[in-house]
């Protein structure tokens, strides 16, 4: 597998040390014949290299976050510019006269600050206790303290160098105290070295062991170039020049370790999801295109920003025709001020989505094709605030088919609904004809058949075998009479043609109260339940259907009419304490008797309510007393 650039970079960088390591070494041995060269020019240039890098870093680190910053970025950034001026002053200070004794002490100053910096901030940030974050006025404190003690300890240097004891005199207390120092700085360079070593072992992610390889490197190096300056005595010798070199290279290995982690690193995840970006684009372009709904996207202004083919050929314009159209132009004149204002206010509502123009057969929303003419549609809408405007998009779809198939089917209905009606209305007719023939007619020669019986009767009073067979007959008679008032009642009763509603279902009460033994309790006003005769007798024959199914299906004990009138409403309600109708018998194909009970009451412009449980059933109709035409 191949491996990161990077991680390939910093493992080559901890190779060479070992390799400059032993150059070091070869170079140790040869010094008497080194220490004949004059490096002074390149030590001086390394050393103005060494500050650009370090600068370097303080501005990568300063500006790697906008609005927080991490307080190891803030550490490593203000101790870097530290570490920068400090370098910057150790060549200023050995420019004047590098052989002078007093601006050696004031080098060697500069030179030891630099390193206990550096040495301080790298143990900071290996024992990784910076993890808390730091706005930017807080950061900007930190380093303004930073620069005035940079600028406080540069002034006393400059100021007091020649005060402190010479730092280069062998065999003196201060060169002891410089001996120590170099120690401590070697010991604290090398174990930072391996705390960042220990690090990359067990990092995790590919930018976390690139940086800690390259730390470990520059840890490393600084210890060997530590090594190297502690070790002169003549000003000229090459172990300075060496131990320069050491620093340019552990001053490289810290800037690509910032520069990994603050910009490549976040540059090649910014165009890994660069990448990401487009492909999710042109995978959502493809979607949209080939979307069969239309799909237009609108500014603040209400002009088309994005439109797919879909909504092009509904509307009958050319590809691309429509980028920068203002929406407008494909609604119709009279639509287009009541959806400017529908479109803004959605805006302000903060609501992501509204379905618009599926409200039953109201399609407020009417789409305007090229050549004029008018389509409905219905349309979804959301809205998306970027970069601070605020943009519209609508799905929508062409519901011409669909609406006229509505149209269709609510003609069909109507007509059913009429044909229902009328068969309803001619089969009351029907049953009322029927009922008045029965009992005018055969009533009539079923009472005069009796009549002549008692009149024979009369006429042979002494022949007992005869008797008999007189009240036989009679009986008979009698029984057809009431059986034939049964049936014209139940085909039309009379009580509601000659007494009304009130005494039609007080008829109704007391026959299903005898035949069926239930009890059955009526409330009602008798001056409630004057209506016309097309209401009374759907009243009657809801009433009476309802009673049918409660002997039928509910074995119920009890039955409750209850009939009131109010607000031009008639009100009535039928309340059983049987099993209770199921939901699953609302769908069985042989509920005629609720489809008739709900069409009646439909044809009345009325409404059927029919609810079940435990406690029984319960039927409430509401039908208007005058009906709108």
């Amino acid at each position: 597998m191949k491996l990161p650039r990077e991680l390939v970079i910093a493992r080559r960088s901890v190779f060479a040390l070992f390799a400059f390591l032993l150059l070091s070494l070869v170079f140790n041995t040869h010094l008497p014949a080194l220490g004949e060269l004059k490096p002074v020019p390149f030590r001086f240039l390394i050393e103005l290299v060494c500050v650009v890098l370090f600068f370097s870093i303080f501005i990568v680190s300063w500006n790697a976050y906008s609005i927080h910053r991490q307080s190891r970025s803030v550490v490593l950034a203000i101790g870097f510019l530290c570490v920068a001026i400090f370098s910057f002053f150790n060549i200023t200070s050995a420019i004047p006269s590098f052989t002078s004794s007093s601006y050696q002490q004031a080098t060697l100053l500069f030179s030891f600050l630099w390193r206990i910096t550096a040495a301080i901030i790298l143990l900071l940030v290996a024992i990784e206790r910076l993890s808390s974050d730091l706005s930017k006025r807080h950061s900007r404190w930190v380093l303004e303290a930073s620069l005035c003690g940079v600028a406080l300890v540069s002034f006393l240097v400059f100021v007091y160098f020649d005060k402190i004891p010479p730092l280069d005199q062998v065999n003196t207390w201060s060169y002891a105290v410089r001996q120590g120092l170099e120690g401590l700085l070697i010991a604290l360079f090398l174990v930072s070295g391996a705390i960042f070593y220990y690090q990359t072992k067990i990092a995790q992610a590919h930018a976390d062991r690139v940086e800690k390889s390259f730390l470990f490197a520059a840890c490393t190096v600084l210890a060997m170039s530590e090594f190297c300056l502690s070790n002169f005595h003549q000003t000229n010798e090459l172990l300075i020049t060496i131990g320069q070199l050491y620093k340019f290279i552990a001053a490289l290995s810290l800037y690509f370790s910032i520069v990994t982690v603050s910009i490549r690193v976040p540059f090649n995840q910014l165009t890994v999801a660069r990448l990401e970006v487009q492909k999710n684009r042109s995978r959502l372009t493809g979607i949209i295109q080939t979307a069969t709904d239309g799909i237009i996207t609108i500014d603040s202004q209400h002009r088309i920003v994005l439109v797919n083919a879909a909504a092009e050929g509904f509307f009958g314009y050319e590809p691309e025709q429509m980028i920068g159209m203002n929406l407008n132009q494909c609604i119709p004149m009279h639509h287009r001020k009541g959806h400017a204002q529908h479109v803004d206010q959605f805006g302000k509502t903060g609501v992501s989505i509204r379905q618009m123009g599926i409200k039953s057969a109201d399609f407020s929303v009417t789409g305007l094709k090229k050549n004029g003419q008018e389509f409905p549609i219905e349309a979804s809408i959301s809205s998306l605030v970027e970069d601070g405007e605020r943009f519209y998009t609508v799905i929508f779809r062409d519901i011409t088919d669909r609406k006229l198939a509505k149209e269709k089917m609510d003609q069909y209905h109507q007509e059913l609904s009429n044909l229902s009606q009328s068969l309803q209305t001619v089969r009351e007719e029907e049953r009322k004809h029927i009922a008045r023939e029965l009992h005018d007619d055969l009533g009539q020669l079923l009472a005069a058949l009796r009549m002549d019986l008692t009149v024979l009767e009369k006429r042979i009073p002494d022949n007992p075998a005869a008797q008999p067979i007189f009240q036989s007959m009679d009986k008979l008679l009698l029984n057809s009479i009431s059986t034939l008032r049964r049936i014209a009642t139940d085909l039309r009763p009379r009580a509601l043609d000659e007494g009304g509603l009130f005494f039609a279902l007080l008829s109704l009460q007391k026959e299903f109260n005898q035949r069926h033994q239930i009890e059955c309790e009526l409330s009602a006003v008798e001056g409630e339940l004057i209506l016309n005769d097309q209401i009374s007798t759907t009243i009657y024959r809801v009433i009476q259907e309802s009673l049918t199914n409660v002997v039928r299906h509910a074995q119920a004990t009890k039955v409750q009419i209850c009939l009131s009138q109010a607000e031009g409403q008639v009100h009535f309600k039928i309340q059983d304490n049987g099993r209770g109708i199921a939901q699953e018998d609302f769908r069985k194909r042989q509920s005629f008797g609720l489809v008739g009970m709900r069409e009646r009451v439909r044809a009345l412009q009325g409404e059927l309510t029919i609810t079940g449980d435990e406690h029984g059933t319960s039927i409430e109709v509401s039908i208007p007393t005058e009906p709108t035409k």
